[in-house]
């Protein structure tokens, strides 16, 4: 569920939800395996984790529920190895972002058409207010990320002008 409130609103929250097809990864690890039942147990174990990989290297790599409440950037990973964060937007001096490989048309692409397995996620750049510079890579539904983007850019103008 996406919700978006204005910036008047004190209990302003926005919420971006994990991308859809990180729901198909389970599915799509676990329906190879049922097709190879008969084989040997090293072989339905080797493609499972094959698949796994390859789904997740594609399609669920940085997957991440983004959240903006009271002033803080939450991004929640779905995955145990990626780290959360959480950066208070009154730290923040600017904002920057890169497209993954799907935005063809966007001049903030990460990488040219032939990055595509390298660059499976968008990435937010943020400045802070310490010259620390914040790399965030993230994989949410469609359109989430431009609307987290829209939210920190008119957040730092309406606030910091």
């Amino acid at each position: 569920m996406n919700k978006v409130l204005s910036n008047d609103d004190p209990n302003q929250h926005l919420q971006v939800n994990y991308p859809i097809n990180l729901y198909l990864l389970l599915p799509f690890s676990i329906g190879p395996l049922i097709l190879l039942f008969p084989a040997p147990f090293i072989k339905i174990l080797f493609y499972g984790i094959l698949f796994f990989f390859f789904f997740y290297i594609l399609f669920s790599r940085q997957a991440c529920r983004m959240e903006i409440e009271n002033n803080l950037l939450k991004i929640n990973y779905f995955f145990f190895w990626d780290k959360n964060v959480i950066v208070d937007l009154n730290d923040i001096v600017s904002a920057d972002y890169g497209k993954s490989f799907y935005d063809l048309v966007s001049d903030k692409r990460l990488g040219d058409i032939f990055a595509f397995p390298k660059y499976c996620y968008d990435e937010l750049v943020l400045e802070m207010k310490d010259g620390k510079e914040i790399y965030l890579h993230t994989n949410t539904r469609m359109f989430g990320f431009n609307k987290v983007y829209e939210y920190i850019s008119r957040f730092l103008k309406e606030y910091r002008s």
